[in-house]
């Protein structure tokens, strides 16, 4: 009588699967106490270095761009004369940039870099045709105009920076408000929460925009009015590597660029 064959217990493939859920179970095991809490969320604190960020960032199209100005980081009244103010344009000349009324200027003398201008017109568009009100209410600061702000806040440095060591006076630095906090620009005038705020928050990064003061830099409480334009590479770039998991601000961001090829 022949002898019946017994069924295997399971085919090649099945094998191969079960082998590989195995094995990924016992790394698991072994190390997921080293990381804990990361690995189901698949992101390892401290896996992007310096090298990292270095080796993949894209070369912004100006220096500037990446220039570092801060409380221990100035820009020279005669490097502002020489390589800032050749550069600056007034908004409210290109008014036929932003629809339907122009630039939402609080100023119509504001001026700002060239660089920034077309990405900045088209930023506003979409922002206004999302039915929002967003406006400038500062760009461009020389030493002098610097100098005024910080008297207006009776040269209290947590609020605004000392002549030279402000992002204002490279023309790519932006304060915008709303109506929704009638036009105000400041820590209490809670821009961060109005409709604009919150627009520019989601999406500035397309155009090239992005916070400066997100982490308490130099200790100042995160700005969320305040953004400074790094071109579209260099901010979606930024982007992706928060959305990776990097803990750093633009500052490092801007240190990183410099200490390697400045």
């Amino acid at each position: 009588m022949r002898r019946k064959e017994s069924k295997p217990l399971m085919n090649r493939r099945e094998f191969l699967n079960l082998s590989i859920y195995a094995g990924v179970g016992l790394f698991y095991s072994r190390f997921s106490k080293n990381f804990p809490d990361r690995v189901a969320a698949v992101k390892v604190e401290n896996t992007i270095d310096d090298l990292f960020v270095i080796r993949n960032m894209p070369v912004p199209k100006d220096p500037i761009l990446l220039r570092i100005i801060d409380d221990t980081h100035a820009i020279s009244e005669e490097e502002v004369a020489e390589l800032i103010e050749p550069r600056l344009v007034t908004l409210s000349d290109y008014d036929d940039r932003v629809d339907p009324y122009g630039f939402p200027l609080l100023n119509e003398e504001t001026q700002a870099h060239e660089l920034c201008v077309d990405d900045l017109a088209e930023m506003l568009n979409d922002c206004i045709s999302d039915n929002l009100s967003p406006y400038i209410a500062s760009c461009f600061r020389d030493h002098y105009s610097q100098q005024v702000a910080l008297d207006k806040v009776n040269s209290y440095e947590g609020l605004v920076a000392l002549p030279g060591h402000s992002q204002h006076q490279t023309g790519l630095a932006f304060d915008f408000t709303s109506p929704h906090v009638y036009k105000l620009v400041g820590w209490l005038s809670g821009f961060e929460n109005s409709p604009e705020g919150i627009w520019l928050y989601k999406n500035a990064f397309r155009y090239g925009f992005v916070q400066s003061f997100t982490q308490n830099h130099d200790d100042r409480q995160n700005e969320s009015w305040h953004y400074i334009y790094v071109g579209r590479p260099i901010a979606r770039y930024y982007i992706q590597l928060k959305v990776k998991g990097w803990d750093g601000d633009i500052f490092d961001l801007m240190t990183i660029y410099n200490r390697n090829y400045c």
